[in-house]
């Protein structure tokens, strides 16, 4: 089929490039979501309606309705029915107990832009080293993102973000990290700017391609030389109204000019109006809706994130990057219009870190015993 060549085409061709297949550091979560998304929205939860929906007064019962959901490479889209959205009626939506009749204006023809800003903020604990090597540090991770999309003609959709990671470490007693020191970095800075573009091409069929561009270093160290890219892309398939199935990868460059390629299976089973569960790249999530206002879930997954060490520092020129499998439950608040709240408690069951020298050869690692954090992410639509 035509829709699968470009997947098909790009993965044979990073093959034949030699592309190697990536640890779990080398890809960077947007602070504590496993699975690195282009736009605001994060795996587990669907994308809010966009601004061309209205609720009438008189929405009551109704069989729930449901658009083609596509949850590809952490990129979660919705694709309205090709039949019911041709007749500008979306259907509806049951949100826990209440189900909303929405109808859609201009899906033929795109519709008025949306922007989204978003901040999350996570405070992690530092535990013991394994092995005698120390303590591990205590990490608080703050991050702002704008996120602006474009609804396309034939349902499709054009986004761009940008967003701002800082990272503090805190080293509390000794490490053997880098021998010499205790304080071996400290605050890393991200900035990354990226794009996404998504399009249903059959009742349901679609298919996603997203690219962004990153710069993370330790604070000292010039961005550039912590400089990476992304390239995704993936196709989703409904074959029911209760299923979603997907596929996608990412191709990416690292600090040592090394190119890496992973792939990655997407699942989005709905058995029932108010539970979920959702396998989206590395992250396995269970979601309950208890009501129009709240949600609760679950889940679990691999994450990472790696950056450049400062010229001037205890290893000159260096990379660290940390690895981990968070598990975590989470309370999501949707009662308020246009605003997004969720909280989180969790703890790593793996904590691993990596320093590597200039080039980006392995010198030390360094696992610690679990880890605790706590997160708080909001997101207002303007």
């Amino acid at each position: 089929m035509p829709v699968l060549r470009v997947p098909l085409l790009l993965i044979a061709a990073a093959v034949l490039a030699g592309c190697q297949l990536p640890p779990p550091s080398a890809f960077e979560d947007p602070v504590d979501e496993p699975s690195p998304s282009s736009i605001a929205y994060v795996p587990g939860q669907l994308p809010p309606p966009p601004s061309g929906w209205t609720t009438p007064a008189d929405a009551h019962d109704k069989p729930l309705q449901r658009g083609c959901t596509a949850w590809i490479c952490g990129l979660p889209l919705e694709i309205p029915d090709h039949v019911i959205a041709m007749t500008q009626k979306a259907g509806d939506r049951r949100v826990g107990d209440a189900v909303e009749r929405r109808t859609r204006v201009g899906t033929l023809h795109g519709g008025p832009p949306e922007f989204i800003v978003t901040y999350r903020t996570v405070y992690q604990w530092g535990t013991d080293l394994h092995d005698g090597a120390g303590n591990a540090p205590d990490l608080w991770t703050n991050q702002i993102r704008a996120s602006w999309e474009q609804p396309l003609p034939l349902f499709g959709r054009f986004g761009l973000y940008g967003d701002y990671t800082n990272r503090k470490y805190e080293f509390n007693g000794r490490n053997d990290f880098v021998p010499g020191t205790d304080d071996p970095w400290g605050t890393a800075h991200r900035v990354a700017v990226g794009a996404n573009l998504f399009q249903p091409v059959h009742e349901q069929w679609a298919v996603v391609i997203a690219t962004d561009v990153r710069w993370h270093a330790e604070d000292g160290a010039s961005l550039g030389d912590g400089f990476t890219w992304t390239i995704t892309a993936g196709v989703g398939f409904r074959p029911s109204e209760k299923l979603d199935l997907g596929a996608g990868f990412i191709l990416s460059d690292s600090f040592a000019d090394d190119l890496y390629f992973i792939g990655g299976p997407q699942v989005d089973w709905r058995p029932t109006d108010k539970w979920r569960f959702a396998l989206v790249g590395t992250e396995l999530e269970i979601q309950y809706d208890h009501n129009r206002a709240w949600q609760f879930g679950g889940g679990g997954g691999f994450v990472g994130h790696r950056f450049r060490l400062r010229k001037d520092g205890p290893q000159p020129n260096g990379i660290a990057s940390e690895s981990r499998f968070p598990i975590y439950l989470q309370a999501r608040y949707r009662g308020i219009e246009d605003l997004d709240l969720t909280w989180r408690v969790g703890a790593d069951v793996t904590r691993e870190f990596t320093i590597e020298d200039a080039s980006g050869r392995t010198l030390r690692t360094f696992e610690s015993d679990p880890s605790p954090y706590i997160s708080f992410r909001a997101i207002w639509r303007l």
